[in-house]
């Protein structure tokens, strides 16, 4: 799903944040071969099958505007990152597991976002989010829009995944109060394994408890986002996931496994205690509260603390 307008997006987005323009540098862009990062990143666009694509059309509005909200949430939080977009032939798993596989191929790639989610189905023996992770990337997906409910490919055992919260702000833009978002995914999968780094905290699932930490994510509390020559206000787990995976991308030196980093870590976290998101069972995947709970996972961002 192709976006036309992908760079001049994220450069009018940094453009008004006074960062400096990222270069394209798609057409030199090889697997073995680190991209930059520091004062010179740049941008790469590609195919699933990690070549330049060459079609000026947009193929999909709302899934360009989704590609702008994910890497202008990774650029502005790490701002010296060279983003790598990877746009898969269509919205089917297929497709985008072949995407993941071509951007986990580059060397030096940090952190791979996800902001797309489906049905809760049995991680594959060959997956290709798990083989990320196990090169030690930091694999994250988003936990979905559609309030409780279990969504892959946050529920697989290799993947970290997203919550989402509605943030208040001081007048200065300081942070004010923050609450489980009432339309974020949560829950526990009975399809695939509890991850490595999810220990005894996470009490009453057997599986995947989907959600490790959580970020800003309901549309009235949303960011901003420039597309297509025009200002939006978008919201979502589609704007949680990439602003914890640049988090990852700002640390870059997590170790072998980014989930158990993050779990070793959480108490930098800052905990997010309240708000719902439906109706469960167990009521602690559906309710925020004090330490882990389903809709939060550890809590939420306290500057770059816990990366």
């Amino acid at each position: 799903m192709h976006s036309a307008t992908a760079l001049e997006d994220v450069n009018g987005y940094r453009q008004m944040y006074s960062l400096p323009e990222l270069a394209d540098c798609s057409a030199d862009a090889q697997p073995e071969q680190k991209l930059p990062s520091g004062t010179d990143p740049c941008f790469v666009q590609l195919t699933q099958a990690g070549t330049v694509t060459k079609d000026a059309e947009t193929s999909d509005q709302g899934w360009a505007q989704e590609i702008a909200l994910d890497i202008e949430m990774a650029s502005a939080v790490c701002p010296h990152c060279s983003i790598l977009l990877v746009e898969a032939q269509s919205t089917s798993f297929t497709d985008l597991k072949k995407a993941v596989a071509t951007a986990a191929a580059f060397k030096g790639v940090v952190a791979i976002s996800n902001s797309y989610g489906g049905k809760d189905v049995i991680e594959s023996p060959d997956s290709p989010y798990a083989a990320a992770a196990a090169k030690g990337i930091a694999v994250v997906a988003s936990s979905g829009d559609s309030g409780y409910g279990v969504s892959a490919p946050a529920s697989f055992a290799s993947v970290i995944g997203v919550g989402g919260t509605t943030l208040s702000t001081n007048a200065d833009f300081s942070w004010k109060s923050e609450t489980a978002w009432a339309r974020g995914g949560s829950g526990c999968s009975i399809l695939n394994p509890k991850s490595a780094w999810q220990d005894s905290a996470v009490t009453g699932c057997v599986g995947k408890s989907v959600v490790d930490v959580a970020a800003v994510a309901d549309p009235d509390t949303g960011v901003s986002i420039y597309f297509d020559g025009q200002w939006y206000s978008f919201g979502g787990t589609s704007a949680a996931a990439p602003v914890i995976a640049g988090m990852f991308a700002m640390k870059a030196n997590f170790g072998d496994s980014a989930g158990q980093y993050l779990w070793a870590n959480r108490a930098a976290l800052r905990d997010v205690t309240s708000g719902t998101n439906g109706r469960c069972t167990n009521a602690i995947f559906c309710n925020a509260g004090g330490g882990f709970d389903g809709p939060t996972g550890w809590g939420a961002p306290n500057g770059g603390g816990a990366f």
